[in-house]
């Protein structure tokens, strides 16, 4: 009986063939994505269909191809290399460790191994991971705006902000103070720069600066599909952008109209101060380093509220249907939202 040659390991997540070291580049590669996923092993000298067809070893093989891996990779990444055996043909064997923060690059980009491929991980995710690794030190909210100036700031949101902080009797600014004062007073505009949640809350042009920080509204008719009605894109502070969407839902929802005692009464279809504490939450708890919007629909039968993100790690779906503790997104930002406390909109 003819025995078969075939190597008895099929490619997966931790595993993958490649025929010769022609393909350097791909083993590079693949290298990095067993770094940025689980780790793995690369089986040089076996065909796409996993028949083993070994490999001529000569003098400096094995440090080559360490040395074009180390070099083609950042970090560099120094994996273990070894010969085997297999059906009595030479095989290559590159075992690659996992990585502690899932950040190396070959070639300049970052991969990762999804199921039997290698596929270049999307900006986003990238970016997440960087943020990830660095979020003791590193929060979207602090960071400075680069570009911006005083001269982006609006006088009147900052005094607006100042006078409502102090109605709702959680912030006293002493007398008048000029717009830079105010700004340092709430911190954030320190050391000549401002951050980010100054323009969120007192940009002239927030999505000059923020282009993500934006509203896609739509009326969609029926209860699925993509059959808009209407359709809007709202810019703005974030005070700005929780009015504009309240005011979109407002014109497209029902509402009762009764008098009890010569008393007028407005009957909403939906609670809107439920709908504007989702608002609220989309807006300050959003991932403002994804790119995409928050984006709000209206169907026949409800709204749905999306927003760039994910729940944070210490908690599950099931534990937001009891009590859970707060894990705010951007901590700053919620601080100083929390400071004017927007009050039920009247329409």
């Amino acid at each position: 009986m003819k025995r078969s040659n075939r190597l008895r390991l099929e490619e997966s997540t931790v595993v993958e063939w490649k025929q010769s070291l022609s393909e350097i580049d791909e083993i590079i590669r693949s290298s990095v994505a067993f770094a940025n996923t689980e780790g793995g092993r690369i089986f040089v000298g076996v065909s796409p269909g996993g028949n083993v067809l070994g490999i001529q070893i000569g003098k400096g093989t094995v440090e080559n191809l360490v040395n074009q891996i180390a070099q083609k990779t950042d970090p560099k990444i120094h994996p273990k290399v070894s010969i085997k055996k297999f059906d009595g043909k030479d095989v290559i064997v590159i075992e690659v460790k996992e990585s502690r923060d899932h950040l190396v690059l070959a070639f300049g980009r970052p991969y990762k191994r999804v199921g039997r491929s290698t596929v270049q991980m999307g900006k986003d995710e990238y970016e997440g991971l960087i943020f990830e690794k660095h979020k003791e030190r590193l929060h979207f909210d602090t960071m400075t705006c680069r570009g911006a100036g005083l001269k982006d700031i609006d006088p009147i949101k900052v005094q607006w902000f100042l006078e409502k902080a102090k109605e709702e009797g959680r912030l006293n600014v002493p007398g008048k103070v000029s717009t830079k004062d105010a700004l340092e007073y709430l911190k954030v505009f320190q050391n000549g720069q401002l951050n980010n949640t100054a323009l969120l809350l007192f940009g002239k042009d927030p999505q000059k600066f923020l282009v993500q920080s934006k509203i896609h509204a739509g009326r969609i008719k029926g209860m699925e599909g993509h059959d808009f009605l209407d359709t809007k894109v709202f810019e703005g502070t974030i005070p700005e952008l929780r009015e504009s969407a309240m005011r979109f839902i407002a014109e497209h929802v029902k509402k009762a109209v009764f008098f009890d005692a010569n008393q007028r009464y407005d009957k909403w279809e939906y609670p809107l101060r439920a709908l504007e504490e989702a608002l609220n939450n989309a807006l300050a708890h959003r991932d403002y380093l994804a790119s995409g919007d928050i984006q709000l629909a209206v169907y026949d039968d409800r709204i749905e509220i999306w927003n760039p993100g994910e729940l944070p790690k210490q908690l599950t779906p099931q534990q937001l249907k009891g009590k859970h503790r707060s894990i705010p997104k951007n901590q700053f930002l919620a601080d100083r939202l929390y400071l004017i406390k927007l009050e039920f909109c009247k329409f």
